[in-house]
């Protein structure tokens, strides 16, 4: 059974439960916005969608390749030990969440995420592996974490900023969140330099309010945030980012 102690409090979530579904809820402050594309995942039938978007054919038509593929090279990325602390933000459906639980057979693995619908799947996925020893399930708001300063060991953090409506907010909540020399490595939307595909993307935008990045502009904002060592790398209309906490 998961314990209170891998899921400290700050002040503003001193009320965390574990609910009866074995999920921790830290949301209990008012969340300000929600992105039209965060709200795609508050729907159950459009999150079961995305789940077969990421892992199969499509995600092969989006970046060249199956999102399964990244796994191993995401967990290499966060350089973790047997036992560390990850923080998976957003963990979604609990694809990662799984890689980075098989890692860390003495450490723990917390999947946040604010949709109680990626929750349930992240959690049935979890149960299937056999891995529901070693992962926290917790809803909260990735922009205001509910742990304490320097108390994670690696952040992961795939398909979240594009989505924030503050993607500064929440790196500098992960700079927080994180120990002095952990990594944080994840996937966003890479902004298109192409006539036509600028205009897709502005019209996604516009519909979701999911935008995109260009990744040197993107470093920058994650160096003034305390982070260095910035890498990232293109695939299809992804990019793969990493950088350690300063």
């Amino acid at each position: 059974m998961v314990t209170r102690s891998h899921v400290t409090a700050t002040p503003a979530f001193r009320n965390t439960q574990l609910r009866d579904d074995g999920v921790y809820e830290a949301a209990n402050t008012p969340v300000e916005r929600l992105t039209w594309g965060q709200r795609v995942f508050f729907n159950d039938l459009s999150a079961r969608l995305y789940v077969i978007s990421r892992e199969g054919s499509f995600a092969r038509l989006l970046n060249g390749h199956d999102s399964v593929e990244d796994y191993p090279r995401l967990v290499r990325s966060l350089e973790l030990d047997e036992d560390s602390t990850v923080l998976d933000v957003p963990c979604g459906q609990g694809n990662v969440t799984e890689a980075l639980a098989r890692a860390v057979p003495r450490g723990r693995v917390i999947g946040l995420d604010l949709s109680n619908n990626m929750l349930r799947l992240a959690r049935r996925r979890l149960e299937r592996a056999g891995l529901l020893d070693r992962a926290t399930l917790l809803r909260a708001n990735a922009q205001q974490l509910p742990f304490e300063d320097a108390s994670i060991d690696a952040i992961s953090a795939c398909a979240g900023l594009h989505l924030f409506p503050d993607p500064d907010g929440a790196i500098s909540e992960m700079r927080r969140v994180l120990r002095p020399g952990g990594r944080v490595a994840g996937l966003v939307f890479i902004r298109q330099t192409q006539p036509v595909r600028r205009l897709l993307q502005a019209a996604v935008k516009r519909v979701s309010g999911m935008i995109s990045f260009d990744f040197d502009e993107l470093g920058r904002r994650f160096e003034a945030r305390g982070f260095t060592d910035w890498q990232w790398h293109r695939a299809g209309i992804i990019g793969y980012f990493q950088a350690r906490a300063a």
